[in-house]
């Protein structure tokens, strides 16, 4: 076995809760001893993130019979070892720094012309408000560069990009008429999911949309833009 399907292995292992609780401290030790580790920690966790989303609103049947090595078992598994990832914190407070895939400005220097998208999964306006503040420094800052961002919205993130429903919903207009490189997603499965609840949905104008985005930002991520999730 290779040492990186070795550390594959070992990363699904713990963000299923498969480790025992020896195990699961030396490998945090581990990762703080080696970025290329955190980094592809950082890469499948953050892949994960997005299946996860990917199910949001979608019902559970109420009657199953699942082995221990069903998909819905995995998850369940996951969301378990991800509490604990946040109670544990990690040590010196390096995963609150690469959970956003280290900091904006990080991402924009990595590159000549930089491509950032920004996800939104998420209702609450602080939430929204740093996602707004996020985008806007990095264009001002790396306007000369021909920075492109994407704010993509899915699950309660959709609010930030509806009309009449978004407590920001004039900044954005005003900061699509004042970006060029700037431009908002909304996911259609999320807006399916709202509709056959009954809302109805309009969104802001000059947005975007995407079938998921899930696989929207899969396959920015595909070509190379940098993922930041809010």
């Amino acid at each position: 076995m290779t040492e990186k399907v070795r550390d594959e292995a070992l990363i699904h292992a713990f963000l299923d809760g498969q480790l025992s609780h020896q195990e699961r401290d030396a490998f945090l030790l581990e990762m703080e001893k080696d970025p290329a580790l955190r980094a592809e920690f950082v890469e499948l966790r953050n892949l994960k993130d997005l299946v996860r989303h990917a199910y949001d609103g979608v019902e559970a049947p109420t009657r199953e019979i699942v082995d221990s090595n069903h998909p819905r078992k995995r998850l369940a598994a996951f969301s378990v070892a991800a509490t604990l990832l946040i109670s544990l914190g990690f040590t010196g407070g390096w995963l609150a720094n690469h959970h956003t895939a280290t900091t904006d400005l990080q991402l924009a220097a990595a590159e000549q012309a930089p491509r950032v998208i920004l996800h939104i999964a998420s209702g609450e306006t602080d939430k929204m408000r740093e996602t707004l503040d996020r985008a806007e420094k990095l264009l001002d800052e790396y306007r000369e560069r021909g920075v492109q961002i994407e704010v993509v919205a899915n699950s309660a993130g959709l609010n930030l990009l509806r009309a009449g429903v978004s407590p920001y919903g004039d900044r954005v207009v005003a900061m699509m008429a004042k970006h060029e490189g700037l431009q908002f997603v909304a996911c259609d499965t999320a807006i399916g999911h709202l509709e056959r609840a009954g809302a109805q949905v309009v969104l802001l104008p000059r947005t975007q949309t995407a079938p998921s985005a899930v696989e929207h930002i899969i396959q920015r991520m595909r070509e190379g833009w940098s993922y930041v999730k809010v």
